[in-house]
């Protein structure tokens, strides 16, 4: 995502080196680049691992409806049992909490750093949050996501191809 690289960049200025010449600058990138990697390949293997369950369980499987957000932990615990549901919704926490907080040191590092906002870290903080929150819930009452509606994982799958499409060029 681009948000992480953004992040990463604003992580490595914030970081102190031993000493400020070159062979320690560049043992530094050589570290940073490492670690921005592995976080990314990680987030890749992830990810694959995720799609691959959910394409192996549906294909070939007559009578199965479109799975989304809403079904999916209702599909796994049926077709791998109950244990997954748990490690699925904690995934699922655990990605929303990553990305949130990513986003918000992102906007932070943006406010403090490339727009030169100098403001109480509580401030930046709440403003933030909010520009995260506030179009996400918006979108989520507009859309009236109620039982049994898939408005709202129609809208994450073209979210997703979106995504596909626009990532690469970041």
């Amino acid at each position: 995502m681009p948000h992480n690289l953004y992040l990463h960049s604003a992580l490595v200025q914030t970081r102190r080196l031993r000493a400020p010449d070159d062979a320690h600058r560049r043992e530094a990138l050589a570290y940073f680049g490492l670690e921005s990697a592995l976080s990314l390949a990680v987030s890749v293997l992830i990810n694959t691992c995720v799609v691959c369950v959910f394409a192996a369980g549906y294909f070939g499987k007559p009578g199965l409806d479109d799975i989304g957000l809403e079904n999916a932990g209702q599909y796994l615990g049926a077709t791998y049992g109950a244990g997954i549901v748990v490690i699925w919704a904690l995934g699922l926490l655990a990605a929303g909490q990553s990305s949130t907080m990513t986003g918000c040191y992102t906007g932070q590092f943006v406010m403090d750093g490339f727009l030169a906002f100098k403001v109480s870290a509580w401030v930046r903080i709440l403003v933030t949050r909010l520009v995260a929150l506030v179009p996400t819930l918006a979108v989520a009452f507009i859309s009236g996501g109620g039982a049994g509606s898939t408005s709202l994982d129609q809208l994450n799958q073209i979210l997703n191809l979106l995504q596909s499409v626009q990532l690469p060029f970041a």
